[in-house]
């Protein structure tokens, strides 16, 4: 039983070194990304910021690609959990506080996320996790269906993957080079005309 324990002990500052290790490099990564865009990133360089040896990074991470996909789980987890909370209260919105809020739900997470455009726009396949993916849609298919009238259940589905696809073009519209004020507003009339369009309340 000593040993058992002893042993745990041992393991358990080693993990916490690693969980530690990890968050640094993605942290680090995401900074680069975010500066050099992902196809101008090199692993040496986030090694660098991340305070490590680029042997350390390899234990961890063996390729750039690698990386791109721990940052989208992180994303796709963060994403999730921002959209059910900031739609919880969105039920009684009318269809241009609904859009307003969806739009300020993107531009809010591209702030504070810096470097999920430039993976969105640079690596191919970018994708969350289907579980992340589905928490998404349930939670914006949640506010939708009470207001699509009869059969609003049925064709929640629907427009929620509308509102997806919509949400997804204005991630890639707000490219560096884009008047981001004008894009975000064009995006708002389309979603609220949208909104005006079929929901009944």
């Amino acid at each position: 039983m000593t040993q058992t324990t002893e042993a745990s002990e041992r393991r358990v500052p080693k993990q916490a070194r690693s969980e530690q290790r990890v968050a640094a490099i993605l942290a680090a990564a995401e900074e680069v990304i975010a500066q050099n865009g992902f196809d101008g990133t090199t692993l040496t360089e986030v090694a660098r910021r991340a305070g490590t040896s680029i042997g350390s990074l390899y234990q961890y991470f063996p390729d750039k690609p690698a990386v791109a996909a721990a940052l989208a789980s992180r994303y796709g987890a963060e994403l999730a959990d921002l959209w059910a909370a900031r739609m919880v209260d969105a039920t009684d919105l009318s269809p241009r506080g609904l859009a307003a809020r969806i739009i300020d739900i993107v531009l809010g997470f591209k702030q504070d996320r810096p470097a999920y455009l430039q993976l969105v726009s640079s690596v191919p396949g970018y994708r969350h996790s289907d579980q992340n993916r589905q928490r998404l849609r349930s939670c914006i298919a949640a506010v939708l269906a009470p207001r699509l009238g009869p059969g609003g259940d049925q064709r929640a589905p629907i427009v929620t993957e509308l509102v997806i696809e919509t949400v997804k073009s204005l991630t890639n519209a707000l490219g560096p080079a884009s008047d981001k004020a004008a894009v975000t507003g064009e995006y708002a009339i389309m979603l609220q005309s949208y909104f005006e369009a079929v929901l009944t309340a």
